[in-house]
């Protein structure tokens, strides 16, 4: 009988092992996938991320081309957007090509034209009609996709919303070369 009762307890013994080892297995288990679906959300975060860096640096590198192309040339003049027209905002710049003034006592008609006329080549800033002839006394009008603002309310006060710059979204190609609505 002694040997009955002992065969038992082992049995016993086992079963208890058994069900331990399943338990430790499935808290194993369920930790595992725990962590695999918070790594999954940290890279599509990651991965976000990247696309928002990407984005950016494609930006800024379209703002330093068109800045070269402009303003490039050693002989180039920037001045604020103000000064061929008063009522554009101070923080805008225009760029003109530089002209020589006219000698001493002849009128200052030259100014006046070389200011306003073919000089001007255009603001820094987007411009969805890259084909249009620069206008000093116009700033490009927001395209189809509408218009940024740039400098508001929040950086100037509330009472000079007449230096508040907006820019005209443009559309940018996407890597299989369709445009896409969403500007970087």
């Amino acid at each position: 009988m002694k040997a009955q009762a002992y065969s038992s307890q082992s049995r016993g013994f086992a079963l208890v092992v058994t069900l331990s080892l399943m338990i430790l297995l499935t808290v194993v288990a369920v930790g595992l996938l725990s962590l695999s679906s918070i790594s999954l959300r940290s890279s599509s975060q990651g991965a976000a991320m990247a696309t928002a860096r990407a984005n950016a640096r494609l930006g800024l590198m379209l703002a330093l081309g068109d800045l070269q192309k402009t303003a490039g040339p050693d002989r180039r003049v920037t001045a604020p957007a103000n000064l061929p027209k008063a009522t554009h905002p101070e923080g805008l710049t225009g760029v003109w090509k530089s002209w020589k003034p006219a000698s001493s006592g002849v009128s200052n008609q030259n100014y006046v034209d070389a200011k306003t006329g073919a000089n001007f080549l255009g603001y820094l800033m987007s411009n969805p009609d890259s084909a249009a002839t620069p206008d000093p006394q116009t700033l490009p009008t927001p395209s189809a996709l509408g218009s940024s603002l740039l400098v508001s309310t929040g950086s100037l006060g509330t009472n000079l919303t007449n230096r508040e710059i907006s820019a005209p979204l443009i559309s940018v190609k996407s890597g299989s070369g369709g445009a896409t609505n969403n500007p970087g």
